[in-house]
């Protein structure tokens, strides 16, 4: 992989957040990714204080090796915690072989929420 692709995520503070990738090689057919262990960190900035770390196979990130889909859920027990209105992701991918890449990265825009139950 080279350059990192920048999608930012917008979440509502306080909600269930899922978000569904899949993994598509140079001709947009599906990539297997079986066996891959994928990462993702949430922090205030690059080395700032982390609010969340999720992984695979037990840790909010669950990876479809065959049909190439990584299913990210961050639940409302961290988003009700987020107390700025803007953080930094990344996701890691160590592959097999071992091969350690970076999928994707930005910003996380947080919606504060209005209605506290």
């Amino acid at each position: 992989m080279s350059a990192v692709p920048h999608l930012d995520l917008d979440i509502k503070q306080g909600e269930d957040y899922d978000l569904e990738l899949g993994i598509k090689d140079q001709n947009y057919a599906i990539q297997p990714i079986t066996g891959w262990v994928v990462h993702m960190q949430i922090r205030t900035k690059p080395g700032g204080d982390m609010v969340a770390d999720l992984s695979s196979p037990s840790g909010g990130i669950v990876v479809d090796g065959p049909n190439g889909m990584i299913n990210i859920s961050i639940p409302t027990a961290i988003t009700r915690n987020f107390s700025l209105t803007r953080y930094q992701y990344d996701i890691q991918v160590v592959t097999p072989t071992p091969k350690t890449n970076y999928l994707m990265s930005g910003n996380v825009n947080v919606e504060p929420s209005i209605t506290a139950v």
